[in-house]
Parts: structure tokens; sequence; C-alpha cells
């Protein structure tokens, strides 16, 4: 699809859109959910319906350009990967007239399967109940949706990169998890930004052994009780790697199947802070999170091993 295609796509005005995501595995249900939402200066209505497969249809009174539904769509679909730990794959879209019928089903299916590439294919490790933290049913609200528009503003390009990390794009494992240790330097700042009793120190491995003093003690327990400096340390080094000659990095880090786990693990510290900023109360998934952090570490004995042989030296 040409690039002038997408635009003229984009462009065609509707009173809405429909998606329906689906997976290999039976989506969980009945669940529905509706709310208002108004964001830039447009009434919508969002409706969720999960039964076996997810609808989301989001519907506007006034007419609009197909763009200003998909927007609101893309920001929820993001959200809701935040609950859930992983993207779920688009089935089919169309957009609404203003009785709610469909129409262009195979124009904006294309378009959608154009747009959906990258980030949007969740790897692997990111894939099945164990990633899921929160139910959208029991918090999503429109006044969450607008946090989380504020939020993915503040963010920038700090949030694609660390999807893009929790996806399968075929980079090694290292390098995503390279990535995800080197966004706690910038997500530490948003922290401080919204929370000034978060000391903002200088340095990556600082920064990071404050977020884990603050955000981490579920998902780090073995790590902190063996030798938490030593583990932000081997962190430090393992995002080295992508900035140094091998010469200069002749210290502990991270193999293939560390940056595996470790890849998990960060990208649940990664949600956790989210959800912090977006107000959603801990105790509602904490209980979820050491159950999910417990049955990775005891996986392969790869966290043992790391802990015996490189955390205690």
């Amino acid at each position: 699809m040409l690039e002038t295609d997408i635009d003229k796509i984009e462009c065609i005005e509707c009173h809405g859109i429909i998606v329906r995501q689906a997976m290999n595995g039976v989506l969980g249900g009945p669940k529905a959910i509706t709310f208002s939402l108004e964001l830039n200066n447009i009434e919508y209505t969002v409706e969720i319906n999960q039964l076996g497969i997810r609808t989301i249809k989001i519907f506007s009174s006034n007419i609009a350009m197909m763009r200003s539904f998909w927007h609101i769509f893309s920001l929820l679909d993001m959200l809701l990967m935040i609950f859930e730990g992983e993207f779920i794959p688009i089935e089919k879209a169309a957009t609404l007239d203003i009785l709610g019928n469909e129409e262009h089903i195979d124009i904006l299916s294309q378009y959608v399967k154009q747009r959906r590439v990258g980030f949007f294919a969740s790897a692997d490790f990111t894939r099945g109940s164990h990633s899921t933290f929160i139910d959208f049913s029991n918090v999503l609200t429109a006044e969450m949706m607008i946090k989380w528009s504020e939020l993915r503003k503040e963010l920038d390009i700090l949030h694609p990169m660390v999807m893009y990390s929790m996806a399968d794009t075929g980079l090694p494992p290292a390098c995503k998890c390279a990535t995800i240790i080197e966004s706690f330097k910038v997500l530490a700042e948003l922290i401080h930004q919204r929370n000034t009793s978060f000391s903002l120190p200088s340095g990556l491995g600082k920064r990071i052994s404050k977020i884990i003093e603050w955000y981490g003690g579920d998902i780090f327990p073995a790590e902190i009780k063996v030798n938490k400096d030593e583990f932000v340390k081997i962190l430090v080094n393992s995002r080295n790697r992508m900035a140094h000659i091998k010469s200069e990095q002749e210290r502990s880090y991270l193999d293939g199947l560390e940056s595996v786990l470790y890849s998990v693990k960060l990208s649940y510290l990664y949600r956790r802070i989210l959800l912090e900023l977006l107000g959603v109360d801990y105790l509602l998934y904490k209980d979820k999170i050491i159950t999910s952090v417990t049955s990775w570490d005891d996986r392969n004995g790869i966290q043992k091993n790391f802990a015996d042989l490189k955390l205690q030296g």
C-alpha cells in the first residue's frame, strides 16, 4: 500500500471504527465496558466486549476523519498492553456509519495490516497468562485514558523503544535487554517529575538502583538478597556492551538466556512503574507479579546459576 493510499484511508470520513482482535488461545470473558471520552474536542463512546475474541468499537455522533478514531484505538491498545503484557493481533477492522453499520471493511483491514508492524508483534516471552497483571474491565476508565494520553506524550520515543524490545523483531536477546536497561535512565527523570520525593541521582546504575528500591522488591527479591549492587553493575555492563569494543568490556554481563529472563523481569518493572504513574493500586496485581516472578526464577535454573556464579562472585 502506497503512502498516498494510506493518507486517503486516514482521511475517510466516518462515525467510528470497529476492531476485532483474537489470538490462538481463546480470550476470556464475558467482559464488557463502555465509557465516554472527550479528546481533541471530539466526544467518543468506547465499547469493549470480550468473549473468545475482543471487539473494540469507538463511535461518535459527529463525523470525523478515520485517523481520529484510529488514534483513540492505538492509545487504548497500548494501554491494554500495559495491563496484559502483550498485543492481541487484529483479525478485522471496519469504519462505521451513523447507524453503526460497517463500511470499508477490506480497505480498513488492509490499512491495519500495513500499520500493525514492528512492536505490535509481541515476543514469545511476553505471551501467556503470566504477563497479565490486571483485568482491564476492573480498572479502565475515561479518566485513565486521558492520563495515559498525557503520559504517552511525556514518554515520547522511550515507550516505543521499550515496546520494540518486547517484540518479535529478530533482535538478539542481549540487545533487547540492553535497550530496556537503558530506558530506566530516562524513566527515572519522569518519576522524579511526578514525585519529587523520588530523588534523581546521576548515572544509569544509581538510577536503576533507586528504581529497584522503590518498585522492584517483588520483582528482584533474590537479586536484592544475594547482592543488589553487583546485580545493578551487571545490568549496566550489559547495557555498555552496546557502546564499547570488546577489549573495554571484559566485565560480567548477562548472557543470552539470562538476557531473556531479565528482559521479562525488567519489562515487569517498566509496566509496574507506568501503572503506578497512572494511579493503579499495586495491591490489585502484587500477588500476580510475585507468582509470575517465582515461576520465571524457578525455570531451568537460570536465575539460580546467575545468582550463584555471578552475583556471589
